[in-house]
């Protein structure tokens, strides 16, 4: 199965985030399956990457702000140029640190339904070790 893991940092790059995202595609890999890491803020362009080629889309986001409650715009500018993300099974990651993270990812949730996408698991990423384990147990 091929695994498209898009990654949104509240900045242009950020290390946590971006590590966040390799340590899930690694865990995916060992469970026997590929997995690409894109960028949604400099892969800004959704016709080069097309999410509809792949079985299954993972999208991680941080925090835009120590409140809470937002994800950065780029997550649904990318998702809402892409031609056919409708019907796309998908799971949705917050990490980071903020006051109300559950919070933050209902807004990342909302984002993504809103689009089309069909949410299957959703949670909050503590680190990279723990992504590692989410993303070698997710059932594709």
């Amino acid at each position: 199965m091929k695994v498209c893991v898009l990654y949104a940092p509240k900045g242009s790059e950020s290390l946590r985030v971006r590590d966040v995202a390799d340590r899930f595609a690694q865990g995916i890999r060992s469970a026997g399956n590929l997995a690409q890491v894109y960028n949604v803020n400099t892969n800004a362009n959704a016709r080069i990457i097309k999410p509809a080629l792949f079985d299954h889309t993972v999208v991680i986001a941080e925090p835009t702000g120590i409140l809470g409650g937002r994800i950065p715009a780029s997550v649904a500018a990318f998702l809402g140029s892409c031609a056919s993300v409708t019907g796309l099974k998908s799971s949705c990651y917050i990490t980071g640190w903020c006051l109300r993270m559950h919070k933050t990812l209902q807004c990342l949730m909302g984002t993504m339904e809103r689009e089309g996408m069909f949410l299957r698991v959703s949670d909050v990423v503590r680190n990279p070790d723990h992504a590692f384990a989410i993303g070698k147990r997710l059932v594709i």
